[in-house]
């Protein structure tokens, strides 16, 4: 499937952005019991074009294969933006790791489908979402994101309900993402920077847009007082 998913967003346009997921099937009532419990993977999907280009585009996803479920269809955007909520739900442990990818090789699928074949806990996940398009278009310095020209950017998003049990997927997560460390660019997100990693992992967000980020912190926040995510300290004059 996520040779399928690698060819499918190669061309994707810009009306049309997607995210591949290797987890356990909850006990939803949407899945066959006979599959709840077990290893599945999916595309979700989001395409803000007329409804009939929508159709047209999203049909070889739902030609590929025999399908457990086929969700994909018209709806509100409230609705849809709210489809994962159930799976991060309060009072759950959780813990992220993420790189970009500069593509999707089959080396990288292996070792991904790999770790999805065996997650520490039921409720985690691991996602490849799609990037390029419009945000591609961007020239560095436009923005204050970087990485523009990244193909994808690879998530691990580990949650468990017991405490007692925070080590041993968190190790998990650190080994899935260190295995997947030679296919990527070795940068991340911000968004999905965890309070554990460091100064080099948030500079490694921003890189080339770093200093120009600084300066405006020194002239809006000298002080730092926004500072509870991974922060970027204000500039200090010499």
């Amino acid at each position: 499937m996520l040779r399928f998913y690698r060819d499918f967003t190669a061309n994707a346009p810009d009306e049309l952005a997607s995210a591949a997921f290797l987890r356990i099937a909850p006990p939803a009532p949407f899945l066959p019991k006979s599959m709840h419990g077990q290893p599945v993977a999916g595309i979700i999907v989001c395409d803000i074009g007329p409804l009939a280009e929508a159709e047209a585009r999203v049909r070889p996803i739902k030609a590929f294969g025999l399908p457990v479920a086929d969700l994909i269809g018209p709806k509100p955007y409230r609705q849809h933006q709210t489809l994962l909520d159930t799976g991060s739900p309060a009072g759950r442990h959780y813990y992220w790791k993420s790189d970009y990818l500069p593509d999707l090789s089959d080396a990288a699928i292996e070792t991904a489908t790999g770790f999805g074949s065996w997650l520490s806990s039921p409720q985690s996940v691991v996602l490849v979402f799609q990037l390029g398009g419009a945000i591609a278009r961007r020239a560095a310095g436009e923005t204050a994101a970087a990485h523009r020209d990244a193909a994808y950017v690879f998530n691990i998003q580990s949650a468990w309900a017991n405490a007692a049990e925070t080590k041993r997927h968190v190790q998990w997560t650190r080994e899935a993402w260190s295995a997947m460390r030679p296919f990527s660019t070795g940068d991340t997100y911000s968004n999905f920077l965890t309070a554990d990693e460091g100064a080099d992992r948030t500079w490694a967000a921003y890189r080339a847009s770093w200093e120009r980020l600084a300066a405006v912190k020194a002239r809006y926040d000298p002080d730092n007082l926004f500072r509870v995510n991974q922060n970027i300290q204000p500039q200090r004059g010499g």
